[in-house]
């Protein structure tokens, strides 16, 4: 886990049902590398 997981999961404690799309544009991330994130977090 990362910085960049560490700020993902900070806007899903705000906001679980956040969309990629919203959670990217906040962390300069693209939504197929924020889903792709998410997905490996949710498998560890």
């Amino acid at each position: 886990m990362d910085s960049i997981d560490l700020k993902i999961l900070q806007h899903l404690k705000e906001n679980a049902r956040a969309k990629a799309s919203a959670i990217g544009d906040s962390i300069k991330l693209s939504v197929s590398a924020v889903t792709e994130r998410i997905k490996r977090m949710e498998q560890a």
